[in-house]
């Protein structure tokens, strides 16, 4: 595709910029993605995925291998996410999970971040990373995945994006994001995965930390048509 890129800020209301016609398209990451129905912007097509879970880079002097995720007893983990916090403090309630930005002058003992956002930490050297497994720790919904919005009567931008879709992937992020839209004032404290294996068969899985408690749901299918429904039912309640 010929194509300029173009650098929004944060603040920077994309969907003006749309509107107006300062650009043609908008790449954000697609577990921040509105959902788009009956509006007049769309996703167009969505890149392949990559890293979509969590990892825990542990402070070397704060590694203890006896404790479950190697954070030393009454340790401070960061995160970014509601929904990690209580995950974190189910298996670790003695440790102190927070919520405080990076570059502050807090100084935990372990960072727990998406797995493509440890490259913003630096001296990752003195760190112990700890993969965490996403069917275990689901991540936000469609996490891992670049969303391209552009407006819905853009049929010229939306043919040449059509090019760039990954098919494959939309059919499971479609899964994840059909567990919260129902529920998408839940949104911060869900997560959601799905992966097709090489036999074809899709393996999917959510979570919801409510006031109650955690809920867990797990499903496989040889089809993912009604695969959302089934784990929403089953998390939500």
């Amino acid at each position: 595709m010929d194509t300029e890129v173009i650098a929004l800020s944060e603040v920077q209301d994309y969907a003006g910029a749309l509107h107006r016609g300062d650009v043609q398209a908008v790449a954000m990451p697609l577990d921040e993605t509105p959902f788009f129905d009956q509006t007049d912007l769309v996703i167009a097509a969505l890149s392949n995925r990559s890293a979509p879970g969590y990892s825990l880079l542990v402070r070397r002097e704060s590694y203890d291998p006896s404790q479950v995720l190697k954070i030393r007893k009454g340790g401070i983990i960061y995160t970014d996410s509601l929904l990690f916090t209580a995950l974190l403090k189910e298996i670790r309630p003695d440790t102190e999970c927070s919520m405080t930005e990076l570059g502050s002058d807090l100084k935990p003992d372990a960072f727990c971040v998406p797995e493509n956002k440890v490259y913003a930490l630096t001296e990752t050297a003195d760190f112990e990373k700890i993969v965490l497994n996403p069917f275990e720790f689901p991540p936000r919904a469609g996490s891992g995945v670049m969303a391209i919005v552009c407006m819905r009567d853009d049929m010229e931008t939306r043919r040449q994006l059509r090019e760039v879709h990954q098919g494959d992937i939309s059919v499971c992020t479609n899964v994840e994001r059909s567990i919260v839209k129902g529920n998408e004032k839940y949104r911060e404290y869900t997560g959601a995965y799905c992966e097709r294996d090489s036999n074809g068969y899709y393996h999917a899985c959510a979570v919801f930390a409510s006031d109650t408690g955690i809920h867990r749901a797990r499903a496989s299918s040889s089809t993912h048509a009604g695969l959302a429904a089934e784990l929403a039912n089953k998390i939500y309640g």
